[in-house]
């Protein structure tokens, strides 16, 4: 399980998450296909996505390279 911040990047009309492109979320990475987002205000909790809807958000540049 790894714990991290990312952003919805979904900018075309046409994907599910698109209302919500650019929203900061916290990410549960259970290592499978979905991860677990939450988010610290708006309407939504928490929901269940795919890995490709999110962008991982590095911190520093330390992060990176632990990362990488």
């Amino acid at each position: 399980m790894t714990i991290y911040r990312a952003w919805i990047n979904q900018p075309s009309t046409q994907q599910p998450l698109h209302d919500l492109h650019g929203t900061h979320c916290i990410v549960n990475d259970l290592d499978d296909n979905c991860v677990d987002i939450y988010f610290t205000e708006g309407d939504v909790h928490s929901m269940r996505v795919s890995r490709q809807c999110i962008s991982r958000v590095h911190l520093s540049d330390a992060e990176t390279r632990v990362a990488a």
